[in-house]
């Protein structure tokens, strides 16, 4: 399994209260066998920057089956809360395969493949997040 970005660096700076479409992520089966994958947040340890909580993001889609050699296209949107803390963000965006453990649960598997993704989020007060939440409401 891979992906297609190695790496996402938003340059507009960020306001609270806004929705976000980031870049797709392009999800690829580079194995021999059909199988169903998922997309998440995760960090590294001991990282610098903040860590965007993982409910800021949203996939489309979020579970979705590869043919070996197909491509998935994964949407990704991050709605920053109007109490967002100002300041440099990192995480990576993983996408990793499921297994079926048989009795109708899912689990994932020890490997993955990340983008890593910088951004960063511009002070404001309370009353600017909830018009940034607005405006950007109307746009999507």
């Amino acid at each position: 399994m891979g992906v297609g970005t190695g790496k996402i660096v938003v340059e507009d700076e960020l306001k609270p209260g806004s929705v976000y479409r980031l870049p797709s992520i392009s999800v690829i089966n580079t194995g021999d066998e059909t199988g169903e994958y998922s997309i998440g947040i995760a960090y590294h340890q001991d990282q610098p920057e903040l860590e965007p909580p993982k409910d800021w993001f949203k996939f489309s889609p979020d579970v979705f089956s590869l043919e070996p050699g197909q491509l998935q296209q994964v949407d990704v949107t991050l709605d920053v809360p109007v109490n967002a803390i100002p300041g440099d963000y990192f995480a990576y965006v993983e996408a990793f395969p499921l297994s079926n453990k048989g009795d109708g649960s899912v689990t994932t598997i020890g490997i993955a493949a990340a983008s890593k993704l910088y951004f960063e989020i511009t002070p404001a007060n309370v009353l600017a997040g909830v018009y940034y939440k607005a405006i950007s409401l109307w746009k999507y």
